[in-house]
């Protein structure tokens, strides 16, 4: 009974098109989440939103093509998202019981996770991701790349400014920094 009133629930806070396939699964609708959606929907590939957070449903209706709102943690939720028919899970979700659970699901998808270490990085890779994401190595990864072209007077000082300003509005936006002007 309880499983029942629960994909009811998931059922009515849920809308994925009827046979969707070679679509992308995201897993959680944060900041990263939204990025990811904004790629897919430029590139005009399907997608199914994975989110659990209950205050984003309204966002979601609003702003997704296919989501379902539900735990990344329970079975119903892989099946509504069309996992069987998926392409690949990009999860943004940072939390490790998640990420488990993906890594163990029954399936040939590729797999991207997030992890907030290169050791816990090493063990997704290790039980089956394709590739695991770890902001703070990608950010310094950056940072050196960044320095280095600087140094090598492959950057202009004044169009570097320039295009950092505009990925921090483009970061505003989503949610990513606070500043003033």
């Amino acid at each position: 009974f309880a499983r029942g009133r629960g994909t009811a629930k998931i059922d009515e806070r849920s809308s994925v098109t009827d046979g969707i396939e070679d679509h992308t699964i995201v897993v959680g609708y944060g900041r990263q989440g939204r990025r990811v959606v904004e790629a897919l929907e430029r590139l005009d590939r399907p997608y199914v939103v994975v989110e659990n957070d209950p205050a984003l449903w309204q966002e979601l209706r609003t702003e997704c093509r296919n989501y379902v709102l539900g735990d990344a943690q329970a079975e119903y939720t892989w099946e509504k998202a069309g996992l069987d028919d998926a392409a690949v899970v990009v999860s943004t979700v940072d939390h490790a019981p998640v990420s488990e659970t993906i890594l163990d699901l029954d399936t040939t998808t590729d797999l991207v996770l997030r992890a907030s270490t290169a050791e816990e990085a090493g063990k997704y890779l290790d039980a089956g991701a394709l590739y695991v994401s770890v902001p703070n190595v990608l950010a310094a990864g950056q940072l050196v790349a960044t320095v280095e072209q600087l140094l090598a007077d492959e950057l202009d000082a004044d169009e570097l400014q320039a295009g950092h300003l505009d990925r921090l509005d483009t970061l505003e936006r989503y949610g990513f920094a606070s500043r003033t002007r």
